[in-house]
């Protein structure tokens, strides 16, 4: 017929070996087979599960008075989870992690701990497709939760074992990549075919600013343009604090070989 305590059901172990324990706070639990849950446990020492332990409904693990909740101890192994989203500070994760605060709080901090080795703390992106062009990760910034206002990614190359390095800015239109770090080490800025250490390229005269700042007031910055009057030619430029007035040419390099001063 079963166990009863104090008679009636509330308290109750059947011949199946199921008990019901409704509304009782338990001390110590222990238990090395499936343990099912249909209400509430209420743990004030010790919950040992070392079989299987099936939280029905919408559970939920808390503590009271806000102090901390601790998984595991020095000699657990993983901790895994089959399924589903985690959320950290949201009820509706939209991600495999979802980590949402206020004021501040709402970040990920990565601390080694160990006295030796020299790897430190890591963050790996895999993309175990291994294929040519496929994206090997990404980080994506956002302004609100529509809006992306920059972004860093990487994408393998034409063999699937090498990578490409993208930086992505939004000037307010669009987000479009800016920048890019082929499989080589170029760095290309305006293009994503890189041909140098360093490749720049843009459709309306570019040029690159050279800044002293030891030197006074409007006699410290230099610029290098081409294609400024003539196409292919290289102008270099002395300018303002301001990089807009008081613009003079010093030299001009023309494509031909000839030289030009003032």
């Amino acid at each position: 017929a079963g166990i009863s305590v104090g008679g009636g059901t509330t308290y109750y172990i059947n011949t199946s070996g199921v008990a019901n324990l409704a509304g009782t706070t338990v001390s110590a639990l222990t238990n090395s087979g499936a343990t099912t849950l249909t209400g509430a446990l209420t743990a004030q020492s010790t919950a040992s599960v070392s079989g299987a332990l099936t939280l029905y409904g919408t559970p939920t693990i808390a503590t009271t008075a806000k102090q901390s909740l601790t998984l595991g101890d020095a000699n657990t192994g993983n901790i895994i989870f089959s399924g589903g989203n985690v959320g950290i500070g949201t009820t509706g994760p939209g991600a495999k992690l979802d980590v949402s605060g206020t004021n501040n709080t709402n970040g990920i901090k990565i601390t080694e701990l160990a006295t030796t080795g020299t790897r430190g703390t890591y963050l790996d992106f895999i993309n175990t497709n291994n294929g040519n062009a496929d994206s090997a990760g990404s980080m994506r910034f956002y302004a609100n939760t529509t809006t992306q206002v920059a972004g860093i990614d990487s994408i393998t190359g034409t063999t699937g074992a090498s990578g490409v390095l993208r930086f992505f800015t939004n000037p307010g239109s669009s987000i479009a990549e800016r920048m890019r770090i082929d499989i080589n080490g170029n760095v290309g800025i305006g293009t994503t075919g890189p041909q140098s250490k360093l490749h720049i390229s843009d459709a309306v005269a570019p040029f690159v600013i050279i800044e002293d700042k030891d030197e006074g007031t409007n006699n410290k910055v230099w610029r290098l343009r081409t294609g400024l009057t003539t196409a292919g030619d290289i102008n270099l430029q002395k300018i303002d604090d301001d990089y807009a007035s008081n613009i003079v040419n010093v030299m001009t390099w023309q494509r031909g070989g000839n030289v030009g001063i003032g």
